[in-house]
């Protein structure tokens, strides 16, 4: 017997962090409420990031029994966790997101006879994965994949990989790139003043390289420039060791974790990502968003992204006199920075909607289901 309306519940591995893929469930999260359909999300830990669903009104439920690294023990108790947590949610389908999420959910709701879908924000097997690491992921996710009804790929680089390693084939994955909620105009950037501000956001840890960067801006030292860096994470003391070493301490400010970055990609002229791996990093849709120039590694989707000499720069990952140069240039030229930071917004406007995303996400949702998705009694009578 179906309920008179559905639920949709997002699974996601981490809360401790707060990185793009767990954004991404919120702002969903958050456009399905306001259509009136009811949803919830799990997550593992009992971190920061339930506090940030519940204080917007998601309904967020810890699973403490997940944990990032790979564990049996733990994995075969976050099973358990999940099975039971889902059975008293019971949603009608369930939608999940990051690696260990992706597997473990996609393997319980087969069990409980639950619809299931997997979002790759990035694929644990891409290129810049220790090949040890990704031959393991490789075969996970081939795993999983049977297990579940549907892959999104967010770039269209994650799509073709999904193809190319066997994952799934083309009936089984749709390709809906990432996007985000539009900023007010007073949180539009002003590329052309100087001197400039150069900012980056991204979590301190393995995948991220702010290092590169650093070294990057200490071969600048000629020029004037302010940098600072949004996200916490691991790496962080290391990366502070590294400014002070190199004698920057008076020209980098450390931001930490910021909820939302709008504020300080506000104040900015030139957004950086160094990274080793992505998958359509939304930190560089918060950028164009904000009408600012991209300078960034060309890894995973970065490319669909940033158009190389018209909205930015691409650089090689590991490429570091190339990451300087290209610096130097922006720097230096106020008016490339103008012109860089209006294709990006113009960009942002064309292919990073939030509108888009949702619909064409939504229609994922109600093609796994085979119909379309039940709002609220409440919901539907207010709106006849």
């Amino acid at each position: 017997m179906y309920s008179t309306f559905d639920r949709v519940a997002y699974f996601i591995t981490r809360s401790d962090a707060v990185g793009g893929a767990a954004v991404h469930v919120k702002d969903l999260a958050l456009a399905l409420d306001r259509d009136g359909i009811e949803t919830c999300v799990l997550a593992g830990g009992d971190g920061m990031y339930l506090d940030i669903l519940r204080n917007v009104g998601i309904r967020a439920i810890s699973v403490p029994q997940l944990v990032r690294e790979l564990n049996p023990w733990r994995d075969g108790q976050a099973v358990l966790a999940l099975r039971h947590t889902l059975s008293d949610v019971k949603p009608t389908i369930l939608s999940t997101h990051s690696s260990k999420a992706g597997i473990i959910g996609r393997v319980v709701a087969k069990s409980l006879g639950i619809p299931c879908l997997f979002t790759a924000h990035g694929w644990s097997f891409t290129d810049g994965v220790g090949r040890g690491r990704a031959a393991m992921y490789r075969r996970l996710e081939r795993f999983a994949a049977r297990a579940g009804d549907h892959i999104v790929a967010v770039s269209e680089y994650d799509y073709r990989l999904a193809l190319r390693s066997g994952i799934t084939s083309e009936g089984g994955i749709s390709l809906v790139r990432n996007a985000m909620p539009d900023i007010e105009p007073s949180l539009r950037a002003r590329p052309g003043e100087s001197p400039p501000q150069l900012v980056m956001i991204g979590r301190f840890e393995e995948q991220k390289d702010q290092s590169a960067l650093v070294s990057a801006m200490a071969g600048l030292k000629e020029l004037g420039w302010k940098l600072g860096f949004v996200g916490d994470g691991p790496t962080l003391p290391r990366v502070m060791d590294q400014v002070s070493s190199a004698g920057l301490e008076d020209r980098v400010t450390f931001y930490g974790y910021r909820s939302n970055p709008s504020a300080v990609l506000a104040e900015a002229q030139i957004f950086v990502l160094t990274t080793k791996w992505e998958g359509l990093p939304r930190s560089i849709i918060e950028a164009m968003r904000a009408g600012l120039p991209v300078v960034a590694s060309n890894v995973g989707g970065v490319g669909e992204m940033v158009d190389d000499g018209e909205t930015g720069f691409l650089v090689p990952r590991g490429g570091d006199e190339v990451l300087r140069e290209r610096l130097r240039v922006l720097i230096e030229d106020v008016a490339l920075r103008e012109r860089f930071g209006h294709a990006g917004r113009v960009r942002y406007e064309q292919r990073f909607s939030f509108t888009r995303m949702y619909r064409e996400t939504r229609g994922v949702y109600e093609l796994v289901l085979g119909r379309p998705l039940r709002a609220r009694p409440a919901v539907l009578s207010a709106r006849n």
